[in-house]
């Protein structure tokens, strides 16, 4: 099945995902050397208010830095938020808004205030969201080499 078949609101032709990521520290590297080597995805490109960072990310990777958060969203189907938890919500409501779906660095927002907004912003633009807990999706590594145990047991 092609990601253009999982995902309705994509823009182009391709079948791939068009991708990219708003914050190009620490977490948003990774983010950015995840989507370069996915097979499924067109890794677009990078936006930081940091500029440097922003273009080392870019350069490291061949791809574009774009000048705003609404260029990038003009240019891909999905996004990976990885800045500060304080721009969560307004950046997260930006993709909700654009039909883009999104991969928030937990926590998801600052206040369960602003949980709850960006929930509802999610929930009447039906994109596909998921928040990133780097912790518990690396368990799978606890079960590898551990037939014998019980997935129970190791919680």
């Amino acid at each position: 099945m092609w990601a253009i078949d999982l995902f309705p609101h994509m823009n182009n032709t391709s079948g791939r995902i068009r991708t990219g990521v708003i914050g190009t520290g620490f977490m948003g590297s990774l983010h950015c050397r995840a989507y370069s080597v996915d097979n499924d995805s067109d890794f677009a490109g990078v936006f930081d208010l940091n500029k440097s960072s922003a273009a080392d990310q870019a350069s490291k990777y061949g791809v574009r830095v774009f000048d705003s958060v609404d260029e990038l969203l003009n240019n891909v189907d999905a996004v990976s938020i990885a800045a500060p938890t304080t721009l969560h919500c307004e950046l997260g409501i930006a993709c909700a808004k654009s039909k883009k779906h999104l991969l928030m660095e937990k926590p998801i927002a600052a206040s369960l205030k602003e949980a709850a907004e960006l929930s509802e912003a999610v929930k009447r633009s039906g994109i596909v969201f998921a928040v990133g807990y780097i912790e518990i999706q690396s368990c799978r590594d606890l079960f590898v080499g551990a037939p014998k145990r019980k997935k129970a047991d190791l919680f």
